[in-house]
């Protein structure tokens, strides 16, 4: 894909001035990540503020058949998020809101900028917490449970996409749909009673939409007794008589 100052205009007239870039110190950014995958620079960085953005930006890519690639904090491996056909990366890091914590149902709603480190220390002030991956504070909630993460809980609750309770989703065409719960009620608690259509966006890369809202489980933190160590110098010394 060839730059353009049609196809920059328009991106301008979306998001605003100072949310898109074309300018190669910006596009360098976003051309690698931490692996040893071949980098590859965006024609565009653009970051909406909201899902109608969202919709605008995906309508106008669809009609001028231009890459989109989603991005949040660049902190994936694999080469994930890097553009190897040029396009747009649509950077979330501006919709970054805890819209909602459930404490009744143990559910979050979180937007795609919403950082572990955000969430773990909003969550713990009520008595909540999530799984947390092997991954810095600032990773993306959203991407890592929707790209089937592994964390700290994982060995009791399951892998991060089994902690996803409901979706709202942007397809290519602009169209936004939610899955789960959330579809049919105002809560977010569970991808039941309809149909589980969550393997549509779990696990594609973004390919099949962008998230813009999830729902996560939550958990109490456990009240815990007073922690003792006990170390032997033989093996023997740790029968009990």
């Amino acid at each position: 894909m060839r730059r353009s100052k049609g196809i920059r205009r328009a991106l301008v007239e979306i998001v605003g001035e100072e949310h898109v870039s074309d300018e190669e110190h910006i596009l360098y950014v976003y051309s690698e990540d931490m692996t040893a995958e071949e980098p590859s620079s965006p024609d565009y960085v653009v970051m909406p503020g909201s899902v109608e953005e969202i919709q605008k930006i995906l309508l106008f890519a669809n009609r001028e058949r231009i890459p989109i690639i989603p991005y949040v904090t660049g902190n994936n491996i694999g080469g994930l998020a890097i553009p190897t056909k040029g396009g747009i990366i649509v950077d979330l890091k501006r919709m970054d809101r805890i819209l909602e914590i459930n404490e009744y149902s143990n559910y979050a709603v979180i937007e795609p900028g919403v950082s572990f480190g955000k969430l773990k220390a909003t969550l713990e002030e009520r008595g909540l917490r999530i799984s947390i991956p092997y991954a810095p504070p600032s990773a993306s909630v959203l991407p890592n449970y929707l790209l089937t993460g592994w964390g700290n809980l994982s060995t009791k609750y399951g892998c991060h996409s089994d902690m996803i309770t409901s979706l709202e989703v942007i397809l290519p065409t602009g169209e936004l749909i939610k899955v789960g719960s959330c579809a049919i009620t105002p809560y977010w608690f569970s991808n039941h009673p309809l149909l589980n259509l969550m393997g549509l966006f779990i696990g594609w890369q973004g390919t099949t939409g962008i998230v813009t809202k999830m729902g996560v489980k939550v958990h109490p933190i456990p009240k815990f007794r007073e922690l003792h160590a006990l170390a032997f110098d033989e093996p023997d010394d740790m029968v009990w008589p």
